[in-house]
């Protein structure tokens, strides 16, 4: 059995097409959120800017650095290491979105 079409006749209603868009255009727009964090804070060696991607309640689960809390104690780890490795580039080996959960390698 064929999987349904969208549009008419094609077994979506209009209320259906308009949430695979929206979720389509969510995802969309959080993946390439996700890379202008990338290349605006560590590519471009400005961890200053971080902040500006991060919620009030931000943690960083840093291993042996324990978590760090907050968008400013977490922008100064940033600015550790990041301004301790002046060659840092990130380069994305895989990217996936669905909905508000972006990964990335």
């Amino acid at each position: 059995m064929d999987p349904p079409r969208a549009g008419r006749g094609g077994g979506l209603t209009q209320r259906e097409e308009t949430q695979l868009s929206t979720t389509a255009s969510t995802t969309e727009t959080n993946l390439a959120l996700a890379r202008e964090y990338v290349d605006r804070v560590f590519n471009a060696h400005q961890p200053e800017l971080a902040a500006e991607y991060f919620t009030p309640n931000v943690k960083w689960h840093g291993g042996t650095l324990g978590t760090i809390e907050g968008p400013d104690d977490v922008v100064v780890l940033l600015q550790g290491f990041i301004g301790g490795l002046p060659d840092l580039n990130a380069v994305e080996q895989d990217a996936f979105a669905q909905g508000d959960f972006v990964a990335m390698r």
